[in-house]
């Protein structure tokens, strides 16, 4: 059910509204005298207005788990809706897109939903351009699906304020309590309080007193049993990240896989989508503000296409048969060169959010939002005056439900996210190739799958982003291929009972780029929907809960397809071996470093730790990186790892990234027939001369190298001989 009445209520309908998240029971319900401050008791709490919170929280819910979705606007759905992006982002290109478009390889839901609105608008960006409002609101769509999930409670308007937590077991935080402000807006308040844009607004959202426009309730949410309710943040804004302490990654990164940011302010653009309107004759757009603009003109541009193709692009309501514009068409604007602001970054410094916390209001940069939207308005006067057929373009304030014609929010393409637990993070490297030539890594935790290409809208604003330069591992990024979400994605590493899904997921920058699209963001939901059904009933934490990764999948595999179906195959195929988690493999690391599994060796903030392989240390030597008595490139450093000498090569951690490539294995490398859990390196190419298996190794045969050679330092150097691997794994 939706929730968005007014704040004073009677005993008997407070009653009613919390039982709906509670099971049932009216003894989970208090108030305070204040009739401002409420409780609600909820297992699995729902943070955050995108389409992966939506997802989670149906999921949850029809897992027969109380669950609460806190939903910062009155449409639910993210990009689906409020976002402003209701055109469906396929893998339009490559030998997969069909597969990618197919329904056995898409979320039920999502399915259903684009069945019911079709494509109205004939756009050319998509099979699935729409009206939000019908896609709410028509028999069978969102608003009809939340009310058939019984357990499920949606509080509209309403965002999370902060979290109590307390310590938990192995040095982990336990979130407690959740702590929502949920407004009404008053009588006078126009458009349900969404005359004002975002910029404007969003302040008044966090505060947690009434205001001339919005009424508020205080509402406080715990467990129904008196425990830790499982918290999911699929927020825009990574709000539960940040209040809880959690270790969060934001911006650009110093190298791939890392959690150390290159700028924490150097992210992906923002856009401020609107609708327009095509009349049969001229209109005045006097009613549609104009500002002192940031950019001339000329920034303004079709990349390549004309203005009739801008129309099409993301039509949303098509009045004649062909490209138009006809009288009565509706278009949605979400174009790069247009009102997309890549000016400045949205979310405030790591540091600046950590200074929010005692009062918090989303952590964002409300100057960039209201030059961004300042922006969407000059572009659409300058779109309108391009029109070859004359000022027939009106702005249309109904298509989104505001006042001021912008989106109910604005499209966020990246935003703070986790860091997984033991460290884990989703990089570019498990979305290419793993060697099959069909799919990328094949993860055995596998909780949802998709495919898109990596899309970078960068921020191009001297003043951050270094000068506008990303560090190296954002360009020249290689093609994806069908990829699958693991759940390692969907956790935290410090926050016992915290999960993520969407844009906060446990990834890289560069991954985002080809995860933050509406099938995978929803598939997401749905693994981490399931992750917090199986915790909130079997009392797991999110490390447990990964280690029980076969019961989340049975739930998961209901509502969305966890395997690939390409060409009447499934990938992986029934009974297929596949890497084991990350507690069965080991690497042997430096005092200060931890191995980073997805590259092969031992990493730091800053640094790599070798064995590299020949073919990249022969690419260090060609890229300068040294020669002679003072070769960096292979000179070593003796460390002690258990208690044995071990001399390890050390370059620093962005260099090794750029050398090593992003297949599975370090350039020069490859998975062996035989063994396909190692890489190998062959004689030809070795700096040995003989044939090299590279870790990380099997927990079971590190114990039998050291059985066998207990004085033997050659087990701790993560290379090994191919020979002397094939026999342990024989025995």
């Amino acid at each position: 059910m939706i929730h968005d009445e007014p704040r004073v209520l009677g005993i008997p309908a407070l009653v009613l509204l919390f039982a709906a998240c509670s099971g049932g029971a009216s003894e989970d319900v208090s108030r305070t005298a204040s009739p401002s401050t409420s409780s609600m008791r909820c297992d699995v709490v729902v943070a955050g207005g995108t389409t992966a919170a939506l997802a989670a929280a149906l999921t949850s819910a029809r897992e027969g788990v109380s669950t609460c979705l806190l939903e910062p606007t009155d449409w639910p759905g993210g990009q689906l809706t409020a976002g402003g992006v209701p055109a469906i982002d396929y893998a339009w290109s490559g030998p997969y897109a069909s597969a990618a478009k197919s329904t056995k390889n898409l979320p039920a839901d999502l399915t259903k939903w684009m069945a019911i609105v079709g494509d109205p608008g004939a756009c050319s960006v998509s099979n699935n351009c729409f009206l939000p409002k019908d896609l709410l609101s028509q028999h069978g769509g969102i608003l009809e699906t939340i009310g058939a999930a019984s357990s499920l409670t949606v509080l509209k308007n309403t965002v999370v304020k902060s979290v109590v937590t307390t310590a938990s077991s192995g040095g982990r935080r336990t979130i407690t309590q959740v702590n929502a402000i949920r407004r009404t807006p008053t009588a006078t308040t126009a458009w349900g309080g969404y005359d004002r844009t975002v910029s404007q607004d969003i302040a008044d959202w966090y505060a947690p007193n009434d205001s001339a426009r919005y009424t508020k309730e205080r509402i406080a949410i715990t467990r129904r049993d008196g425990g830790a309710p499982v918290v999911i943040d699929a927020t825009e804004l990574g709000d539960v990240l940040v209040l809880s302490g959690a270790p969060y990654m934001q911006g650009v990164e110093i190298a791939e896989g890392s959690t150390k940011a290159y700028d924490d302010r150097c992210g992906q653009a923002i856009s401020e989508p609107f609708v327009m309107r095509y009349e049969a004759s001229p209109v005045s757009d006097s009613d549609v503000p104009t500002y002192a603009p940031e950019v001339p003109n000329s920034y303004y541009g079709y990349e390549g296409h004309n203005w009739q193709y801008v129309w099409r692009y993301r039509r949303l309501k098509a009045a004649g048969q062909g490209d138009g514009p006809f009288a009565g068409d509706l278009s949605s604007m979400n174009w790069r060169l247009g009102n997309d602001y890549a000016f400045g970054y949205f979310l405030a410094s790591k540091s600046d959010a950590a200074a929010e916390v005692s009062d918090w209001r989303g952590g964002v940069d409300t100057g960039v939002l209201e030059r961004a939207e300042h922006n969407a308005f000059n572009y659409f006067h300058w779109y309108r005056g391009d029109d070859p057929r004359g000022q027939n373009v009106a702005l249309d304030r109904g298509a989104f439900g505001t006042g001021h014609g912008l989106a109910k929010f604005f499209y966020v393409r990246d935003t703070r996210r986790s860091v997984g637990v033991g460290g884990f993070v989703l990089t570019m490297r498990d979305l290419v190739d793993d060697g099959s030539g069909v799919t990328a890594r094949r993860f055995v935790d596998r909780v949802g799958i998709g495919l898109y290409g990596a899309d970078l809208h960068p921020i191009a604003k001297e003043s951050l982003c270094k000068g506008g330069n990303y560090p190296s591992q954002v360009y020249d990024v290689p093609e994806t291929l069908p990829f699958f979400l693991p759940l390692r994605a969907l956790t935290n590493r410090d926050v016992a009972n915290l999960l993520v899904a969407g844009k906060t997921m446990a990834q890289s920058f560069v991954a985002n780029e080809a995860t933050r699209l509406h099938p995978i963001e929803y598939a997401s939901g749905v693994g981490a929907g399931a992750a917090a059904a199986t915790m909130a009933r079997g009392g797991f934490d999110n490390a447990a809960v990964v280690s029980a990764y076969a019961t989340v999948q049975s739930v998961a595999a209901k509502y969305t397809p966890i395997d690939w179906s390409i060409g009447g195959r499934t990938y992986p195929a029934a009974g297929e071996s596949l890497t084991p988690l990350a507690s069965a493999q080991h690497l042997f690391c430096p005092p200060a470093t931890w191995p980073d599994l997805s590259v092969g060796y031992c990493v730091d903030d800053d640094n790599a730790y070798g064995p590299f392989s020949a073919t990249m240390t022969r690419a260090c030597h060609a890229n300068g990186g040294g020669s002679g008595s003072q070769d960096a490139c292979v000179a070593t450093r003796r460390f002690v790892i258990d208690g044995h000498p071990v001399d390890v090569v050390r370059w620093s951690r962005q260099f090794a990234a750029d050398l090593r490539g992003w297949g599975a294995c370090m350039s020069g490398t490859h998975r062996d027939a035989a063994h396909p859990e190692v890489c190998v390196e062959e004689s030809a190419t070795s700096a040995s001369g003989a044939r090299e298996a590279y870790g990380p190794f099997d927990a079971n045969i590190v114990a039998k190298c050291l059985a066998d050679n207990p004085a033997d330092d050659a087990c701790y150097s993560n290379r090994w001989g191919y020979a002397f691997y094939d026999w342990l794994s024989a025995r």
